[in-house]
């Protein structure tokens, strides 16, 4: 009975061992480059002009990215801003993995007042896709924020699930890139409805 459980349990850490080495095998490919740099991005959307805003250095190292884009779009009219920021991953391996904004928001001081699912509609979906919806606040300062993460065509909203097809994207097609795409607007007077539809 003991020489039978003996068995099963180096027969278990043996294919274990033989999954994680071919996971290792097959997961070594070259970081994807980007066709364009994030930088090509329009500067102007409509009547939305835009400034980029500057990332330090420091935090540049700690996310990893292959490339950044952080942007702010505003309408000089109505006085109303969109922040969009994109970290893109040619390689999801060895530290450089994508960050979530649930851990870097509360870091430079916001809270979370609430979370959730939003159903946008995307260009070149047919349907509406499901993103994270967040409104935190700083002092009096409240703000929506949409996120969600880019990979191999899908737009992904949980990170569980990111992580899943990440590890399968790994196995199957030897790629490990993707990308965090992030909106952030003002909440002006309380009025949630319009900043999810700006």
């Amino acid at each position: 009975m003991q020489a039978n459980r003996d068995w099963r349990l180096l027969l278990t850490i043996a294919l274990l061992l033989s999954a994680t080495l071919g996971l290792q095998a097959l997961s070594h490919g070259s970081p994807t480059v980007l066709r364009q740099k994030l930088d090509n991005f329009p500067r102007q959307v409509g009547a939305w002009d835009s400034v980029d805003v500057a990332i330090d250095e420091d935090v540049q190292e700690v996310l990893g990215a292959s490339d950044l884009l952080n942007r702010v779009y505003f309408d000089p009219q109505n006085n109303i801003s969109i922040g969009l920021f994109i970290g893109y991953f040619g390689s999801q391996q060895r530290g450089g993995a994508i960050h979530s904004p649930k851990n870097c928001l509360p870091g430079a001081g916001w809270s979370a007042l609430k979370g959730g699912l939003a159903a946008i509609d995307l260009p070149g979906y047919p349907e509406p896709v499901n993103v994270n919806r967040y409104i935190i606040q700083k002092g009096l300062n409240k703000q929506l924020v949409l996120y969600w993460y880019q990979s191999q065509g899908r737009v992904i909203a949980s990170e569980y699930a990111a992580k899943v097809y990440l590890v399968w994207d790994a196995a199957t097609k030897n790629r490990t890139d993707g990308a965090l795409v992030r909106f952030i607007t003002p909440i002006i007077e309380g009025d949630e409805a319009a900043a999810l539809e700006r």
